[in-house]
């Protein structure tokens, strides 16, 4: 079995997969990973992707000791099954480069693929015809909650669970429509920019506030980097 790993900026996300079946799929804070019980699975390889270097080294020290196994770690020279054609890949987070792999071979090799990841900062990226092609960094969800309530002197800290219209009548209803509705936007304003058929995917812990509300065809795919982990360390492996 393999366990995958996805070390965030706030969250570790893990999948454990058997051949192409995905047996658990969880996130956990950062501190929480050692408390996690793996005892009724028969992990034998490990990946990791991470985007936090002092946090994956205390992880890699932490499945070695669990597991016996030394990591395999992700990065931008392995053999990838796509193309980056992006004008400065030493700054392109591996967690992006993963979610492409995933998205481009979960969608039967979809000429057009558009996918949105909804985490502490919301990415919108674009794989054409099997390259990484770039696309949109914007604040996440939480994150811009945060903000609006500590850079101003009365803005209230909201839950977006409590949406109710697009006009909101109260200062919270304002805030939690005008968060939600600017990443909706952002993201059929992405989906416009091609003029041919898109496969749009969703991801990440904050999809679950967009997908009621997005007009578009979609599908949600909560493993999408973790997918792109594991099809990276199979074709380096």
């Amino acid at each position: 079995m393999l366990l995958a790993l996805d070390i965030g900026n706030t969250f570790i996300k893990y999948g454990i997969y058997e051949r192409n079946n995905l047996l658990r799929f969880t996130r956990v804070k950062h501190n929480r990973f050692n408390s996690i019980n793996f005892n009724e699975f028969k992990i034998s390889e490990v990946a990791v992707s991470s985007v936090v270097p002092k946090v994956e080294e205390e992880i890699s020290k932490s499945v070695l000791e669990r597991f016996n196994i030394s990591p395999y770690h992700i990065d931008k020279n392995n053999t990838l099954g796509i193309t980056l054609n992006y004008s400065s890949v030493t700054t392109l987070g591996i967690d992006r480069i993963c979610a492409a792999v995933g998205a481009f071979y979960s969608s039967d090799n979809s000429s057009n693929i558009i996918y949105a990841d909804l985490g502490t900062a919301t990415t919108i990226n674009y794989v054409i015809d099997g390259a990484f092609e770039g696309g949109l960094i914007l604040p996440g969800l939480e994150t811009m909650i945060n903000s609006l309530n500590l850079n101003t002197a009365q803005l209230p800290k909201v839950d977006l669970s409590q949406y109710n219209n697009f006009i909101g009548k109260d200062t919270p209803d304002c805030i939690i429509s005008g968060i939600i509705n600017s990443t909706i936007c952002v993201i059929e304003k992405s989906v416009s920019q091609l003029n041919t058929r898109t496969k749009l995917i969703i991801t990440g812990g904050n999809a679950k506030f967009i997908e009621p509300h997005l007009d578009l065809e979609y599908e949600f795919i909560e493993d999408l980097v973790l997918r792109g982990v594991k099809k990276i360390f199979e074709l380096n492996n």
